[in-house]
């Protein structure tokens, strides 16, 4: 069963684009963020993203790990939480496994000093 994508931005004005980076893998399995890029203003901007899979219920895994503040939920996939740690432009790749398959997405994250103004 697909999720769906929700990105927060609670008090934040912060921006976001949609630049869709994915790779499909192979054997039928499909993983995607319908967000490529987070643009976060560090411990205001409040994230949650959540995939949308399909061909399978895969584990999860994220490379490299992502700052402080958000957690990856390998069961799931969800990306959540408040960055508290300095990051300019990373690149993290999800990867999306079954015991057939294996689909891949990659998301540019970026957390900054700012203000919510």
């Amino acid at each position: 069963m697909p999720a769906a994508l929700l990105v927060a931005w609670l008090g934040a004005c912060g921006r976001v684009g949609y630049d869709a980076v994915g790779d499909g893998g192979g054997g039928g399995l499909t993983l995607s963020y319908p967000t490529a890029r987070v643009d976060a203003i560090l411990d205001v901007t409040a994230v949650a993203l959540l995939p949308t899979v399909t061909g399978g219920e895969p584990g999860f895994a994220i490379a490299p790990a992502l700052p402080r503040g958000l957690v990856f939920e390998r069961g799931t996939g969800i990306i959540a939480g408040v960055p508290t740690e300095l990051v300019d432009e990373v690149a993290y790749t999800v990867t999306a496994t079954t015991p057939t398959a294996t689909a891949r997405f990659t998301l540019t994250i970026t957390a900054l000093p700012g203000s919510a103004a």
